[in-house]
């Protein structure tokens, strides 16, 4: 298990406290993004930048935790429950940006240049706007698709250095959103 969270017990009796309400609103939708296991994924050994990025996963997930179990007397009377909703909110993005900076979404695509007419192969990658909606950020060209023998399958070990120059895009766009 490389998610460090997972193991905590105010994570998981928060978690288990969710499921067991059987709600099936926003709070679905919390759970949803906290116990998603998508980066159990991730190939061993992991490189320096997503060990550092799991850590601060690690402490975003709890203190969206510890936020949203304040108790209703500890809360500020004078904040409203749509400012509360809107924190959640920006703190489950932050979350799923996080998220896609560790493992991100790099896809093989094929593109038509508009005045050549050529085929070539680019690797796009995708962020989320401020609805949780996958938007196209960054591309990179691999080159002519003539010389790419299998468009479907694209190794990213022969694309390494255009992957690595996507990974550092995404990492350096969170870190200019969040510091």
């Amino acid at each position: 298990m490389i998610q460090n969270f997972r193991k905590n017990k105010k994570y998981i009796s928060f978690i288990d406290s969710i499921k067991k309400s059987n709600d099936n609103g926003n709070l679905k939708r919390v759970v949803n993004i906290l116990d998603d296991d998508d980066l159990e994924a991730i190939s061993i050994p992991l490189t320096y930048r997503q060990r550092k990025l799991l850590g601060l996963l690690d402490e975003l997930i709890l203190d969206t935790i510890s936020f949203l179990c304040l108790s209703s007397k500890d809360l500020n009377p004078e904040r409203s429950i749509l400012d509360i909703i809107s924190n959640v909110d920006q703190k489950l993005l932050q979350i799923q940006k996080l998220r896609m900076t560790i493992l991100p979404e790099i896809i093989p695509n094929t593109v038509i240049n508009s005045i050549t007419k050529h085929k070539y192969v680019v690797l796009r990658s995708y962020w989320l706007d401020n609805n949780f909606k996958k938007v196209r950020k960054y591309s990179v060209s691999l080159g002519n698709a003539e010389k790419i023998a299998d468009l479907k399958n694209i190794n990213p070990i022969d694309f390494k250095s255009e992957y690595e120059e996507l990974s550092k895009k995404m990492v350096d766009l969170y870190h200019s959103e969040y510091g």
